[in-house]
């Protein structure tokens, strides 16, 4: 969820292994909108974003430019990503997923409304449809 789609991306590119199947729920694309989304919400200054996202550039050997997740998946081995994501996300844009779909050939966009960024989570439709991907049955029908 969230974050953790960004980790799971990077993670794959990095390590070379083959997946059958990914799915990502309410997924960023660039790292650094996540950093300063994250910063805005706690009232973190410009400056100290500044040194939070040299650090990690850093910290990682790479730019911000190079760190989107819609990048990292052109390069990672899967057969197919389920892209679950509300409509409405006010944590993060739809545009996001629109974004790594476009990139992914293998990909399915699976959209809701008015689930939000967290009672997504806990929606049947969304939990039956993401078992119906995993399991091979019929694609998710939205």
């Amino acid at each position: 969820h969230s974050f953790g789609s960004g980790a799971i991306s990077f993670a794959l590119k990095k390590t070379g292994i083959k997946v059958d199947k990914i799915v990502f729920v309410t997924s960023p694309d660039k790292l650094y909108d996540i950093f300063y989304d994250y910063a805005l919400r706690i009232g973190l200054s410009l400056k100290a974003l500044k040194i939070m996202c040299h650090m990690t550039e850093k910290r990682f050997n790479r730019s911000f430019d190079d760190m989107h997740v819609s990048k990292q998946l052109r390069d990672s081995k899967f057969n197919g990503l389920l892209l679950v994501h509300d409509k409405n996300d006010t944590v993060l844009p739809f545009k996001n997923v629109e974004k790594i779909a476009s990139l992914n050939q293998n990909s399915l966009l699976f959209p809701t409304e008015g689930k939000g960024h967290y009672r997504i989570l806990w929606d049947d439709k969304v939990i039956f449809g993401i078992s119906d991907f995993l399991s091979g049955q019929i694609p998710v029908q939205v």
